[in-house]
């Protein structure tokens, strides 16, 4: 009597054969993936459809970009840490004390006597949402467009090529948003076509949050403390600008580049950017330190401050120790330490 385990096996191998036979015909494999595209006629706003390469995701919402909900923008170098709260150190942080087989031992987990310090290990670091890039679109009233004011939406996200393709109305008005991101570059192109240019009625909007404590959320950012963070506009010209952005001791820097003549407008030109002033900066440890003051100083350009830490450039005050840097400085008039 054959055994349930052996008719198994024997199913299995007829079917392998059969399927030997029928992979003769060539698979049609931009019609296999094309027929999984998504398609979306109105607003997720818990869902994005993204494009990326593996390194760098950008979420987009109805619009095709960040218009109506600001989704993230996250890469793979993008990690923030806020500055350590005042009292004990990493280096002394304890852990927890189990009994494990018998014998004690010391695991780096969350620690009741040291809450501040155990939550700060815990969150830092993080990665943090790099940027909002939307539309700003005009009523003919003068109105900033609400997404209650788009008609006709239509989504689809192109697997085969990672294009995401949008179109909508306002007004009347047709708008075509084209999304990708580039292959290898932290980068997304952006293709629009609507009447509304001409009319003015349609911008890029290019907006930074400051990071935020969420563990689990459709999106992250705090777009309420414009006085924690800083976008300085290194230069620009018609076509393009390039900005630098510091939260905390995170800094990178936004290339942008765009085709027509167009003109970097708004904030970028007198809020986003603050008067770098250093009050002092120590380089060591907590028993032994140096003054870098004045080599910090002489190190910040066009309010900005980019220097390699380490013993070759600032000393080496405690040789084969851990070492901080702790600066004090203002960013305009507001007084700030990292």
């Amino acid at each position: 009597m054959m055994s349930t385990t052996t008719a198994l096996f024997f199913l299995l191998t007829g079917l392998t054969f059969a399927a030997g036979a029928a992979s003769a015909a060539p698979i049609d494999r931009h019609a296999l993936v094309s027929r999984h595209n998504v398609v979306r006629t109105k607003m997720d706003a818990s869902s994005p459809l993204q494009v990326g390469n593996g390194e760098f995701a950008f979420g987009a919402d109805i619009t095709g970009l960040q218009t109506f909900v600001p989704f993230n923008t996250l890469s793979h170098w993008g990690w923030h840490s806020f500055p350590l709260p005042p009292g004990p150190t990493p280096n002394a942080f304890k852990g927890q004390v189990w009994e494990t087989h018998g014998r004690p031992v010391t695991y780096p987990i969350g620690n009741p006597e040291q809450p501040e310090l155990s939550a700060w290990l815990y969150a830092n670091p993080h990665r943090f949402n790099l940027g909002r890039v939307g539309l700003k679109l005009t009523l003919a009233n003068g109105r900033e467009a609400q997404l209650g004011d788009i008609t006709h939406s239509r989504q689809e996200l192109d697997l085969w090529t990672g294009t995401l393709h949008s179109q909508f109305e306002l007004e009347g008005m047709p708008v075509v948003v084209d999304t990708c991101c580039h292959p290898e570059l932290d980068a997304i192109a952006v293709h629009i076509a609507s009447p509304l240019i001409a009319a003015h009625r349609l911008a890029i909007r290019l907006e930074f949050p400051y990071d935020d404590t969420h563990d689990f959320a459709n999106y992250v950012g705090d777009w309420s403390r414009p006085e924690a963070h800083v976008t300085s506009v290194i230069r620009q010209d018609l076509h393009g600008a390039l900005l630098a952005r510091q939260m905390n001791s995170t800094h990178y820097r936004v290339r942008l580049h765009w085709t027509a003549m167009g003109e970097l407008t708004g904030g970028a030109h007198s809020t986003l950017r603050k008067p770098l002033t250093l009050v002092k900066a120590d380089y060591g440890t907590e028993d032994h330190s140096l003054d870098v003051t004045a080599k910090l100083a002489a190190a910040v350009v066009n309010d900005s401050l980019s220097l390699k830490v380490g013993f070759d450039t600032l000393g080496d005050p405690s040789p084969g120790m851990a070492k901080r840097l702790i600066i004090d400085y203002k960013l305009g008039n507001i007084e700030r330490r990292d």
